[in-house]
């Protein structure tokens, strides 16, 4: 291929990932740091009972186009500020918590010691074959509470 013609496809070609990335913003609004994203708070409970440890995650539900947020749950209770939480839509809600087993097991850090084992007792059905959902509105979002049934 003479030069000529092998240097006008290469300019081509290097247009393309610029390309992309312009198609990309334009179809993936929201997604830039603080962008139309809310915050969220609420309690978390177990048959009435407040959620000691565990984690709360939010995942978009097609066609919300946005991160995926969550945060820790202490004593029951969750947040999640707006510049680390997700934009308005409709979220699948993951829930996993901890608690102590009493028995003792083998330390992973210290070998010939143990420790007191945990166990993550919520059901799949809250966590990763959940179902279920959450519809987040502009600005704060407070009281988005869940008590499973176990």
């Amino acid at each position: 291929m003479p030069n000529k013609q092998r240097s006008s496809v290469c300019s081509r070609y290097r247009l393309v990932p610029g390309l992309l990335v312009a198609v990309a913003a334009l179809l993936l609004p929201g997604c830039e740091k603080g962008a139309n994203r809310v915050s969220l708070e609420g309690a978390v409970s177990v048959n009435g009972k407040p959620i000691e440890n565990g984690a709360i995650n939010l995942v978009p539900i097609i066609p919300t186009a946005g991160p995926s947020a969550g945060a820790e749950i202490v004593a029951g209770r969750y947040s999640i500020t707006a510049p680390k939480g997700p934009v308005p839509g409709k979220y699948r809600v993951e829930i996993v918590a901890t608690r102590k087993t009493g028995k003792q097991v083998p330390d992973m850090l210290l070998p010939g010691k143990t420790v007191e084992g945990i166990e993550q007792y919520i059901p799949d059905k809250y966590n990763v074959k959940s179902r279920i959902e959450a519809e987040l509105r502009e600005g704060e979002n407070r009281g988005v509470d869940f008590d499973l049934k176990i």
